[in-house]
């Protein structure tokens, strides 16, 4: 069963309205910066009406001012994140200063000033500023700088491991969210309880989720992001599509300094010791060549107003393993299963066989007994041929000879079917070994530009792509392998406009748009194998074998199980801060439109499962030996 559907929704979070007591307001919304607020008085306490506040990057030269109100309060909202220092001015006081500080994501810094009376020229500088608490809001957060997101030892760089570091956060899938940073394979945190899909990922403050999936949509790399900030409680109301936590990064800014950074990540198994399966049975360690390499760099187009910023980052997971197969002997091709008794890898308890030819005393089918899925009639377990040839039942004889019989020998002397000279050792099980290679190819990179065009307005825009391709590679070529392709776009655009010292707009337009493409379990190189040994139509879904379950011991070929995903998300927001006596109100909107274009052909796949279980005849092989194709209740 296939399906191919297109979706369509809004989402609108309109005219939110929010009010604080308290002057300079938080850092509100799904945004990329911070506020800087306080209040100024004179050594009696009495509010300084029109003193000016000038908050000034200390690498970018960018400067943002406004004055107080007649409660003496100043409020600096919407500056983006960096180092800064604070000048205070007032005609008739000294001039204060507090000294370069970071400002982070979401972050509101509270500085107030008593100033002292003086000449303006006069300069106090504050050397031992209250520490920078956040006592404007109420969210619990996790904020980790650039510094820490390059020193961490993230094992594929996948930012979302940070998220670990927060309290509340767990994962249950610890390989997928330390491995290859696939976007159908990316392992995200549970965080207080809820699951890994009740998350929210913004980049730059805009949307950046696969929403068919509930996945990460775009995953920059460590060197490329500012900062990393994960609230998990107690959100502003402008925060919404959350129930577990809200997974925040920001871009890097180009300075007034050149700057940048090459680096290689790499992991070999030459490193590694062997894994206590492999070493188990006798398998050499998995091959592993992961190498993670790129470089940034950014500055100024024009010192102090326009500035850019672009990374590169490539990827190359290649992993090889060595696995087994358990194949038919040639007793078993000759229609003795005496083994599946006797041998010790399937029956830790070696069975035998009675006079009524059941096996006794095997832990894998003690008392057990074939039989005859049309008489109820018992089987030697060890004489399946001899009793198909010397049956008078033609029934029998026909589906041996028209079904699945003819799709076992087909399949069984086909040239992708291990050969009797390959099997390795005496036993049934496991006795093929096969090697597997899967290459993660991953080239993504960003670009962003800043124009601080005056002291009242900003611009900034950035975009960002990715492509993945996954061909993997198998040596047994009856096992299915999963391939794709994958390509994401991440674009954002953000103007920021003073229009008095108390009213200030921030306009926010974004796309995030993700493409997964001709995700299918496949048998690439075999041709129309399903045809050719006998399944009817197998191959109408495409080149391939469909997957044949044979229980206990094997299954062969694969499902065809395919989809593609077109995801569109395109978002646009406005907020206006509007500064009166000690309030601060925000007032916006916010629109998100979701297209969903999703093909999915069901989970029986394209080509579809034959299950042999032995139900009826008492054994998963003998089912598939004894060829009860349409009338065992399976297919």
């Amino acid at each position: 069963m296939s399906s191919h559907s297109h979706l369509s929704r809004m989402r609108w979070f309109g005219c939110s309205v929010t009010l604080s007591i308290i002057a300079g307001a938080t850092a509100w919304g799904q945004q990329v910066t911070a506020v800087i607020a306080g209040t100024i008085t004179d050594p009696s306490g009495s509010a300084i009406v029109g003193a000016v506040v000038t908050a000034t990057d200390a690498e970018r030269g960018a400067s943002f001012s406004t004055e107080t109100n007649s409660e003496g309060t100043y409020n600096l909202p919407r500056v983006p994140v960096g180092t800064y220092s604070v000048r205070a001015e007032a005609k008739g006081f000294r001039t204060e200063v507090v000294p370069a500080f970071t400002l982070v994501l979401n972050q509101t810094a509270r500085y107030d000033f008593k100033m002292e009376i003086g000449k303006v020229t006069e300069q106090v500088e504050i050397t031992s500023a209250a520490p920078l608490l956040q006592t404007q809001t109420t969210e619990i957060s996790t904020i980790i700088d650039a510094e820490t997101n390059v020193a961490l030892p993230l094992a594929s760089r996948n930012y979302v491991q940070l998220a670990l570091l927060a309290p509340g956060a767990v994962t249950p899938n610890r390989e997928a969210i330390a491995t290859a940073n696939r976007i159908d394979n990316a392992g995200q945190p549970y965080i207080n309880g809820n699951r890994e899909q009740d998350n929210n990922f913004l980049l730059d403050g805009m949307d950046n989720n696969q929403v068919s999936d509930n996945l990460v949509a775009y995953t920059p790399s460590p060197d490329a992001i500012q900062e990393f900030n994960l609230i998990t409680q107690n959100a502003s109301a402008e925060f919404g599509n959350f129930q577990g936590g809200i997974i925040s990064v920001s871009i890097k800014s180009g300075t007034n300094r050149l700057h940048g950074a090459l680096w290689e990540f790499f992991r070999n198994d030459k490193l590694n010791a062997n894994n206590f399966f492999n070493n188990f049975f006798g398998l050499p360690k998995p091959g592993l060549r992961w190498n993670m390499f790129g470089g940034t760099f950014g500055g100024p187009l024009i010192k102090n107003k326009l500035f850019f910023f672009g990374d590169y980052q490539g990827q190359r997971f290649d992993v090889y393993s060595n696995s087994a197969f358990s194949a038919l002997s040639q007793r078993e091709r000759n229609g003795d299963f005496g083994q599946l008794c006797t041998d010790p890898n399937i029956a830790p308890a070696p069975g035998s066989f009675n006079s009524a030819g059941a096996c006794v005393n095997g832990s894998s089918g003690a008392g057990t007994q074939v039989v005859d899925p049309f008489t109820g009639a018992p089987i030697p377990f060890n004489n399946l041929g001899t009793y198909i040839a010397n049956k008078a039942d033609p029934t029998l004889t026909t589906y041996y000879n028209t079904g699945a019989g003819k799709v076992f020998s087909g399949l069984v002397n086909s040239q992708y079917y291990p050969s009797v000279s390959s099997l390795v050792g005496t036993s049934i099980f496991n006795n093929v070994t096969y090697s597997t290679k899967s290459p993660l190819n991953v080239n993504q990179g960003d670009f962003k530009l800043d124009y601080n065009y005056s002291e009242k307005g900003h611009f900034s825009g950035r975009f960002s792509r990715e492509d993945q391709i996954n061909n993997p590679i198998n040596s047994l070529l009856l096992e299915p392998v999963n391939e794709g392709t994958a390509t994401m776009y991440n674009g954002v655009f953000s103007w920021t406009q003073v229009f008095r010292p108390n009213l200030l707009n921030d306009f926010r337009f974004g796309v995030n748009w993700v493409q997964l493409l001709n995700n299918a379990t496949a048998n690439p190189g075999i041709g129309n194998l399903g045809v050719a040994i006998g399944i009817a139509n197998g191959n109408s879904g495409g080149e391939g074998l469909p997957a044949l379950n044979i229980g206990p011991s094997s299954s062969v070929g694969g499902a065809g199980i395919i989809q593609d995903w077109s995801n569109t998300v395109i978002q646009a927001g406005d907020t206006l801060d509007w500064t009166h006596g000690r309030h601060t109100t925000h007032v916006g909107f916010q629109i998100i439109r979701e297209r969903m274009d999703d093909f999915y052909a069901g989970n029986n796949g394209l080509m579809g499962f034959f299950t042999m279980s032995g139900t009826y005849s008492g054994a998963g092989d003998t089912d598939f030996y004894l060829g009860m194709v349409n009338n065992d209740g399976q297919y």
